[in-house]
């Protein structure tokens, strides 16, 4: 992934569209269009392999319509302009976050010092816990 190709893909093919934003806020809120709608074509993404971009539609299914554009709304701020920057990272940074593959934790075995699955460290560890309450320690 070259995030910042992703970075420019993002910022030339976004869509952008305005909206009144309802609620509490005053005046300003219901008169102006502040609510800021942010969408970007799957395919004009570039930066991502295409494992990653498949990785990114199974991740983001709630966040992809049917025209395949993944799409964000923001309505955090009273100004249009501070809401469009906020979209931007938003969309960003959940792109990156669903493309990112979480490597395989490893745990430490105390005992043997070597790797193990998490299945012999609680074995080990009630193991333990037992002798503790057999010794009256615990």
């Amino acid at each position: 992934m070259d995030k910042q190709e992703l970075h420019n893909s993002i910022c030339n093919n976004a869509v952008f569209s305005f909206a009144r934003s309802g609620g509490k806020g005053g005046q300003n809120v219901n008169k102006v269009n502040t609510k800021v709608h942010i969408s970007i074509p799957l395919a004009k993404l570039s930066g991502l392999s295409e494992k990653e971009l498949e990785l990114l539609t199974n991740k983001l299914k709630s966040s992809i319509n049917k025209d395949f554009e993944i799409f964000i709304d923001c309505e955090a701020s009273r100004f249009q302009e501070q809401n469009r920057k906020i979209a931007l990272e938003r969309i960003e940074s959940k792109i990156i976050s669903a493309v990112k593959i979480n490597k395989k934790r490893k745990f430490f075995d105390i005992i043997y010092g070597k790797y193990k699955d998490p299945g012999v460290i609680s074995e080990v560890f009630a193991y333990i816990m037992a002798l503790l309450r057999k010794a009256s320690l615990i």
